[in-house]
């Protein structure tokens, strides 16, 4: 049965996936001429674990104003049970530990 990105997904424990020697999978998919496969573990696809900062960065995030106000936020609420209405403001930082463009105004 063809599936894709914008049709129903396939049956329980099937994926779908782009035909076999397909030029542009991605495009397939789009197009709905996918094929519903058995689900393997592992795939071509799939992304390695990522392996974390370079050790000689990790100090440099951990020092960016985003990646500071975090951290202090997130240690207030590891022993705290919430019972308020009051809104808690939690930063939206980049990889590096800065601010993301969007939440400065």
């Amino acid at each position: 049965e063809p599936c894709g990105v914008y049709t129903l997904s396939c049956a329980k424990g099937l994926r779908c996936v782009p035909p076999p020697r397909e030029h542009s999978p991605l495009q397939a998919l789009l197009q709905g001429r996918g094929i519903c496969a058995k689900h393997s573990r592992t795939s071509p696809t799939d992304k390695p674990p990522p392996t974390g900062p370079h050790p000689s960065h990790s100090g440099d995030i951990e020092k960016a104003p985003c990646r500071k106000l975090l951290n202090s936020v997130l240690r207030g609420l590891e022993l705290t049970i919430f019972q308020s209405d009051r809104d808690i403001y939690i930063p939206n930082c980049d990889t590096r530990g800065f601010y993301r463009k969007k939440q400065c105004r």
